[in-house]
C-alpha cells in the first residue's frame, strides 16, 4: 500500500515569503517611477537645479539671490548626481537611479547584517524584506531624486564596519565613510556619536583611529568647503539649519513621534526588539548588547530629532525603519526554535506564536503600491504644462517647482521652499537683501508671467502687479506628486500692463 506523505508547513519559509512579496513590489514600484519625466515629490526639480548649477561650473553655496538658493544639504550627493547625469543625461532620471540604487544596498546591508549575527540566510532575508514593507510608511522616499537613501546607506556601511571591522585599517575605512555620510546629510553626526562611545569603551586599542580619522577629515572637510565658499557653506548647512529646529520645534510629535510613527504600525517589531535588548542584557553580553542600544538609540534617536522639525516628513523615519528592519531578523532569529519538537510538544507554541506576530507586522504594513505611481494622465497632464509654459511670452518664473520651467525652455530661478528656509530663520541683512530683491522683482514686473500652486504667494504685490489668467489643470485628479507636500502648478497670472 502507497504511504501517503503529510505535507509539513513551514512557518518560517511562509513568513520568508510574504515578506519577500514586499522587495519585489518595492522594485517593480521603483522601476516604473524611475523615468517619469517630472516630479514625483515637489523639492525634487530644485535637486535637479542644483546639479545644473554644478554642471554650469557655479558654486552650490553663494550668497542669495533670485537666481538661486541652494537647499542646506551638504555636497555629495549633488556631485554625485553631476557625474551620473554627465553620463546619462540631466534629469530626475540620473537621481533617482542614485536613490534606488542605494536603496538596494540598504536591503544587501540589512541581510548582512542579520547573516553574520545570526548565521541564518532566511530571517536575513526577512529583515531586509521588513525594511521593504516600510516604503510607503516613509512617504515611498526611497527612491526619490532626494538625498536619503544614499546618507542612510553610507551610514549603514559606517555601523557594519564599526561592528563586524574593528581592526585599525577598517576602522580608518569606516572614517572615511563616516565622511561621506556627513557630506550627504549633516545629521550623520547624531547617528555616529553612540557608535564613536560604542568603539571608546569595547574597542580601546583601535578607537582612536576611528575618532581621530574622523575628526580630520569631517573638520578638514567642513574647513575647506567654508574657505572655498567664503563662509556661505556654514551658514546655509549648520546656521540656518540649527535655527530652524529650534524655532520650528513641532511639540505634538515629542509624543507623536512614538504613538503614531512608531507604535501604531511597528509595534510588533518594537517589541521583538526590546525584548531581544533584554535578553541580551541578561546573557551579559555586554560588547554585543551595547553595540545594539547604540546603534538604536543614534537611529531610532536621529528620526525622532528630525521628525520634531516643521515640514518634516515620513523620510524623517527611515533610519528608524533600517535599525527595526535589523531588530526583527535578529529577534526572530533568537527566539525561533529550530528544534523539530514532537506534535504535542508545548515548545512549538513559541513558533506558532513569533510566526503570528511576524504575520501580523507584515499586514500592518500593507498598502497599494498603485497610489505611488503616476498614471498616463499624469504624463499627458505634465506634456500639457510644459507645452503651455514654453507658450508664454517672455521670462516666467515657477518659484515651488524646480527644473520644469527649463523643461519648456525657460530660466531657472531659486526655489520657494529654499527661500524660505532662509527668509523664515534668517532675521538680518541677508533675509532683508533676498526679500527686496524678490519684492523688486515682482513690483518692477520683472517677469511677464508667473505660474503659481496658490493664490497666496506675496500676495499684496502680487494682486497689485499681476492679474489672474487662467488655470492650467481643469481635471483636479491630474498632476499632483505622488509623495510629500501636495502642491501642483497651476495659477498664471500676466504682468498687468500699464495704464495709458
Amino acid at each position: 500500500m502507497m504511504k501517503v506523505r503529510r505535507f509539513k508547513i513551514n512557518f518560517k519559509s511562509i513568513l520568508l515569503c510574504c515578506g519577500a512579496l514586499y522587495i519585489v513590489i518595492y522594485i517593480l514600484a521603483a522601476i516604473l517611477r524611475i523615468a517619469y519625466p517630472y516630479e514625483l515629490e515637489p523639492m525634487e526639480g530644485g535637486m535637479v537645479d542644483h546639479v545644473r548649477q554644478i554642471l554650469e561650473g557655479k558654486a552650490l553655496y553663494v550668497p542669495p539671490s533670485l537666481n538661486f538658493v541652494p537647499y542646506a544639504y551638504p555636497p555629495l550627493f549633488y556631485y554625485l548626481a553631476a557625474v551620473f547625469s554627465k553620463l546619462l543625461g540631466v534629469g530626475f532620471f540620473p537621481l533617482r537611479l542614485i536613490s534606488f540604487l542605494a536603496s538596494l544596498g540598504i536591503m544587501a546591508l540589512i541581510y548582512q547584517f542579520v547573516r553574520r549575527e545570526t548565521g541564518d540566510r532566511l530571517w536575513a532575508v526577512t529583515a531586509a524584506s521588513l525594511f521593504a514593507a516600510t516604503y510607503k510608511l516613509s512617504d515611498a522616499w526611497f527612491d526619490l531624486a532626494r538625498i536619503d537613501s544614499l546618507f542612510l546607506f553610507l551610514m549603514l556601511l559606517f555601523a557594519y564596519l564599526v561592528r563586524f571591522r574593528p581592526a585599525r585599517i577598517s576602522y580608518i575605512s569606516a572614517a572615511a565613510v563616516l565622511f561621506l555620510a556627513a557630506f550627504t546629510k549633516q545629521s550623520a553626526l547624531m547617528i555616529a556619536l553612540p557608535l564613536l562611545l560604542y568603539a571608546i569603551f569595547f574597542e580601546k586599542r583601535n578607537w582612536p583611529f576611528l575618532l581621530g580619522t574622523s575628526t580630520i577629515l569631517i573638520g578638514g572637510g567642513i574647513w575647506v568647503l567654508n574657505a572655498l565658499h567664503q563662509g556661505w557653506y556654514k551658514y546655509y548647512i549648520f546656521d540656518l539649519t540649527g535655527q530652524r529646529w529650534f524655532g520650528k520645534l513641532l511639540k505634538p510629535r515629542i509624543i507623536g513621534f512614538w504613538t503614531d510613527d512608531m507604535l501604531k504600525p511597528l509595534a510588533v517589531t518594537i517589541l521583538l526588539l526590546f525584548a531581544f535588548l533584554l535578553v541580551e542584557f541578561v546573557a551579559a553580553k555586554k560588547k554585543y548588547f551595547f553595540f545594539y542600544l547604540a546603534f538604536t538609540a543614534g537611529m531610532i534617536g536621529t528620526a525622532w530629532v528630525s521628525r520634531l522639525e516643521y515640514g518634516a516628513y515620513g523620510n524623517a523615519l527611515i533610519s528608524a525603519h533600517v535599525l527595526l528592519a535589523i531588530g526583527f531578523g535578529l529577534s526572530m532569529a533568537k527566539f525561533w526554535q529550530e528544534v523539530t519538537f514532537p506534535k504535542n510538544d508545548p515548545r512549538r507554541v513559541q513558533n506558532i506564536f513569533l510566526f503570528a506576530l511576524g504575520l501580523i507586522q507584515f499586514a500592518l504594513l500593507a498598502y497599494n503600491p498603485l497610489l505611488l505611481i503616476p498614471n498616463a494622465s499624469d504624463k499627458k497632464a505634465g506634456d500639457h504644462f510644459i507645452k503651455t509654459i514654453a507658450s508664454l511670452q517672455g521670462d516666467v518664473m515657477v518659484p515651488g517647482h524646480g527644473f520644469l520651467p527649463f523643461l519648456a525652455g525657460k530660466s531657472r530661478y531659486a526655489h520657494e521652499v529654499a527661500v524660505k528656509n532662509l527668509t523664515k530663520i534668517d532675521s538680518g541683512p541677508v533675509k532683508l537683501k533676498l526679500e527686496k530683491e524678490i519684492t523688486g522683482a515682482i513690483e518692477n514686473k520683472r517677469f511677464n508671467a508667473l505660474v503659481l500652486d496658490s493664490h497666496n504667494w506675496y500676495r499684496p504685490l502680487l494682486i497689485r502687479n499681476y492679474e489672474f489668467s487662467r488655470i492650467i489643470f481643469s481635471d483636479p485628479k491630474q498632476f499632483w506628486p505622488v509623495t510629500g507636500k501636495r502642491l501642483r502648478p497651476n495659477f498664471i497670472y500676466l504682468a498687468k500692463k500699464p495704464r495709458s
